[in-house]
């Protein structure tokens, strides 16, 4: 019980960010869809790629009779330890992306997604090497959800206007 209210404590940390990031600006409300857009997306796609670079290093290693069935649950476990920081630094993510340039958008969402996922192993009591180990996951996971949405915007912003360079 102790570690879903440090969980749900943790959702409070983009909360305070968006408050402090935005509290003099009018357009709070219309970044609020975009801010739960991005949340999802990082936890739609982050927790599988954690569970996959961690899975198949050790699929690959260990002779298993039924990898499919190892390799889903993997993947849900994933879901259900980093869901949560995923939510988090996508957040986070979504209320930094327009004060940062590409490169600082990289290094900040490597940032966000380290902090949450460790401070979440920390808040589920592991050791300091999982504490580690889950930070530098989370991290990588949201630099590669970061990267790709990065391309999908640069991509969207070229199809929009043929015409420039």
């Amino acid at each position: 019980m102790i570690p879903l209210l440090a969980g749900l404590a943790l959702l409070l940390v983009p909360l305070a960010l968006g408050a402090v990031v935005y509290s003099r600006r009018s357009t709070a409300h219309a970044r609020t869809r975009q801010v739960i857009a991005a949340a999802l997306l990082y936890a739609a796609l982050g927790p599988p790629l954690g569970g996959l670079l961690v899975a198949i290093p050790g699929l690959l290693t260990v002779e298993e009779r039924e990898p499919l069935l190892m390799l889903a649950f993997i993947v849900g476990m994933a879901w259900m330890f980093g869901g949560l920081p995923a939510l988090v630094a996508g957040a986070c993510m979504a209320l930094l992306r327009p004060n940062l340039g590409s490169g600082w958008r990289l290094l900040a969402a490597a940032a966000c997604g380290g902090i949450a996922s460790a401070l979440f192993a920390v808040l589920v009591d592991l050791h300091l090497q999982g504490v580690a180990l889950l930070g530098g996951l989370g991290a990588l996971c949201a630099v590669l959800v970061e990267a790709t949405t990065l391309a999908w915007q640069k991509r969207r912003a070229k199809t929009a206007s043929p015409h420039a360079p």
